[in-house]
């Protein structure tokens, strides 16, 4: 099984291994799993499924949790919903994306989570990394006001929103493609097995799936179904 992760609760990042950490976010690996059973496991995530005696694949899925957003979330005990999977698997993204700092209060908190949603937006695009990765700074430094000029905190917001909606833009215009594909696949098929049958004096009913003499076929827009299922 190949790395996989899954989204903290409490901030919108990754639980993250080890291997997928530097100095500054090494606190996104000891992690908290809260279990349908009621059990609260505390330990360090091995970027496969695993933290302390929590094993994915033996106990299900859990609501996961950062140790540090655990804390300051008030240590809740009590499991409510299974964690949202991380789009990037907690190991395929830019260092920028989830190299944020441990919080140290709920406005820390508030923050991180505001970064984490963006990063999970951004994450698994068409763009490069390098532009992920600025974007994902420019955010950041809006974030925690790092930029102390009101105009230059504005563009810099609205420059990053352009971003965000030409993805959604070229998102759309791709599922509108993969659609468009997929039809055209589906009539390919259905043309060839037409072709197939009707010389034999059948037809396939496209709505039971079975086939039927050319006499039971009724024909409704571009579709070839039973005398039955056009009831």
């Amino acid at each position: 099984m190949g790395f996989f992760s899954w989204n903290c609760k409490a901030c919108g990042h990754p639980l993250l291994s080890p291997q997928a950490t530097e100095d500054k976010n090494k606190w996104m690996t000891k992690s908290v799993a809260l279990t349908p059973d009621g059990s609260t496991i505390i330990g360090d995530y091995d970027g496969y499924g695993c933290l302390g005696s929590y094993d994915y694949n033996d106990d299900g899925e859990a609501e996961m949790y950062h140790h540090a957003c655990w804390a300051l979330s008030g240590m809740p005990r009590e499991f409510t919903e299974v964690s949202e999977d991380a789009r990037d698997q907690g190991w395929f993204f830019d260092n920028d994306v989830h190299n944020v700092t441990e919080p140290q209060s709920k406005d820390d908190l508030h923050n991180i989570k505001i970064a984490g949603d963006l990063a999970q937006k951004l994450s698994c695009s068409s763009w490069k990394s390098a532009h992920l990765g600025y974007l994902i700074s420019v955010a950041w430094d809006v974030i925690n006001d790092n930029m102390e000029d009101p105009k230059e905190k504005e563009r810099a917001m609205e420059n990053l929103q352009r971003h965000i909606d030409k993805q959604k833009k070229e998102e759309e215009e791709r599922a509108r493609k993969e659609q468009e594909e997929k039809e055209k696949k589906e009539k390919e098929d259905r043309d060839e097995m037409r072709a197939y049958h009707e010389p034999l004096g059948e037809f396939y009913c496209e709505k039971c799936e079975r086939l039927f003499s050319l006499e039971k076929r009724v024909i409704k827009g571009d579709d070839w179904i039973c005398k039955k299922c056009s009831k």
